[in-house]
C-alpha cells in the first residue's frame, strides 16, 4: 500500500499541475482558432458581397 500511496502522491504533485497547464494552453489555442474562423468567415462574406453584389 505504501508504494501505491507514493505513486498517488507523485501524480498529484507532478502530473496534475502539468495537465492543468496543458489544459490552459489548449483553451488559449482553441480561442485563437475560433477567432481565426471568425476572421475567415468575415473575409468570405466580404468577398461574396463583392462578387455576387
Amino acid at each position: 500500500m505504501e508504494i501505491l500511496e507514493a505513486v498517488r502522491a507523485a501524480i498529484k504533485e507532478l502530473v496534475l499541475p502539468e495537465l492543468d497547464g496543458m489544459k490552459a494552453q489548449l483553451t488559449e489555442v482553441r480561442a485563437w482558432l475560433e477567432a481565426q474562423g471568425d476572421a475567415i468567415r468575415t473575409l468570405e462574406s466580404l468577398c461574396n458581397k463583392r462578387v455576387y453584389g
